[in-house]
């Protein structure tokens, strides 16, 4: 457990910039090594990188897949974020009705 916190740390400051220089990529390469772990926040954090394009191409399509994996991990970001996706459909097709099940899902964990 100590090899992923220590893999957590790394991936923050290398998306941060705090300590080592900024470098996308490399964050994305950390947090890619915590995802067979299932972290949830790793999850989320690809999802934002693809979102915001840093290191990679932006990609809401491939965005939407870690945000929604974040979410079914019970992710309270994620789940407000996969509700905002389906409500202006980036990245997957519009639906309302799934909109407002993730913004209650994330209202339930104290996101009002």
């Amino acid at each position: 457990m100590k090899i992923i916190a220590t893999h957590v740390d790394l991936k923050g400051l290398h998306a941060t910039g705090d300590g080592p220089p900024q470098d996308f990529h490399k964050a994305l390469v950390c947090y890619l090594k915590n995802l067979c772990d299932g972290q949830a926040h790793a999850l989320f954090s690809v999802g934002d990188i693809f979102a915001k394009g840093q290191g990679v191409s932006e990609d809401s399509s491939v965005a939407s897949i870690w945000f929604l994996k974040s979410a079914n991990k019970g992710d309270l970001r994620a789940q407000y974020t996969v509700g905002l996706i389906y409500e202006h459909g980036r990245g997957v097709s519009q639906d309302l009705s799934q909109a407002v099940t993730w913004y209650r899902k994330a209202a339930n964990q104290g996101d009002a």
